[in-house]
């Protein structure tokens, strides 16, 4: 049963869910964009890790966070979900974080101080957690959403995504996705399955395919367990930044 706390704040989460085009529009300085992808099926996102999810998405909110610190320019900020994909999908939440006293959009949520975009990040977190478990995993799918969400015209917009998931990918009869993630800097927070405990070998190798698919796409990856030093891996995004 949702509390309606939990409501409330599903409803905060529906209301920052603008269009992206519409806001970067009215920002023309926006030069970066940082999206978090979260895993909602049923291996990730399942009774039993509630804790541990909670955990490593606050570690995230306070890489972001930094990164935001670090990267010192106007950013797109934005959550999404990796599950059963679909051609209507919107973002769970998105905002442009500017930290200026002067206010430029005419629509959509703008952020100016660093605790707003702490709040926003943590209802957006709370808000993904709030989601129904999918019954497939299509990572493929969530990369090429995010991958549109910021035009490949708009070169100069650094692009950042930050995956936590099992890395196993399950997308049922779905054909190959082709996936351009030029000028994308991606961090794969990836959990070990009980499977993987037996079998090392198969996460790794789970892994080391999905750091050659996305480095072919265009794409700096990185990875780290979801139980290290998250925030830290997610702040170290900017390094190499011009």
């Amino acid at each position: 049963m949702i509390t309606r706390k939990a409501a409330r704040c599903a409803g905060v989460v529906a209301a920052l869910a603008v269009p992206v085009f519409a806001m970067a529009a009215d920002l023309p300085d926006v030069r970066s964009a940082v999206f978090v992808l979260v895993d909602i099926s049923e291996t990730w996102h399942r009774k039993g890790n509630e804790s541990r999810n909670q955990a490593v998405l606050r570690a995230v909110n306070e890489g972001v966070l930094a990164l935001n610190k670090r990267i010192d320019r106007a950013s797109l900020v934005g959550y999404a979900t990796i599950g059963d994909q679909a051609v209507t999908q919107t973002l769970v939440c998105n905002a442009i974080y500017r930290p200026t006293l002067i206010t430029m959009t005419r629509e959509g949520t703008l952020l100016k101080k660093e605790e707003e975009l702490r709040s926003f990040l943590g209802a957006c977190a709370k808000g993904t957690l709030l989601r129904p478990s999918a019954p497939w995993t299509d990572i493929s799918g969530a990369l090429n959403f995010v991958s549109r969400q910021v035009g490949q015209e708009q070169s100069k917009v650094d692009r950042y995504a930050i995956l936590l998931s099992d890395m196993k990918e399950e997308r049922g009869n779905r054909g190959v996705t082709r996936l351009d993630l030029k000028g994308f800097k991606v961090l794969l927070v990836y959990r070990a399955l009980p499977e993987d405990d037996r079998n090392p070998k198969e996460l790794e190798g789970r892994l080391e395919l999905w750091r050659k698919r996305l480095t072919d796409a265009g794409a700096r990856v990185s990875m780290v367990i979801d139980t290290g030093l998250v925030a830290q891996a997610v702040a170290q995004m900017a390094n190499g930044n011009q």
